[in-house]
């Protein structure tokens, strides 16, 4: 009879995509089909950048999307990327977009959360704490 080899406990889609459970990560859904693609690469880019102050890991699906892809092929690459996040962050216009609906509505129910103004100030809070604990670490 063989001997039972030790079978690797699972890990979550984060760890495999290379991410730490500790990370926050946060897919931005916002109206993209006939808009400007500058103002709307604009749009996602500012609001990346404030989410990555906060510490969070944004997901953009601007910056993994061709932009010659039809938008079949767009939203499954971008649901296929959502799937690791932790929080789906809404832009404004998204309730006019068919694919930003479809992204909330598959986030709510495969237990991904809405990111609010709430858990948002909380994980700034959380980061702030954690960067100033590292500088004085550092200072020592």
């Amino acid at each position: 009879m063989n001997e039972l080899q030790e079978i690797e406990p699972i890990r979550s889609l984060k760890e495999v995509g290379g991410f730490s459970k500790e990370e926050k990560l946060v897919y931005i859904a916002g109206p993209v089909s006939g808009r400007n693609p500058y103002d709307t690469a604009i749009l996602f880019a500012e609001a990346g950048l404030e989410l990555a102050n906060d510490g969070f890991t944004i997901f953009d699906p601007l910056a993994h999307v061709h932009p010659q892809c039809s938008w079949e092929e767009a939203m499954r690459i971008a649901i296929h990327m959502m799937m690791i996040c932790d929080y789906i962050y809404l832009l404004p216009g998204w309730q006019e977009s068919k694919g930003a609906s479809w992204e909330r509505e598959i986030a709510l129910k495969v237990g991904i959360q809405i990111l609010t103004d709430e858990i948002r100030d909380q994980v700034r809070k959380e980061f702030k704490e954690t960067i100033e604990r590292d500088e004085k670490r550092d200072a020592r």
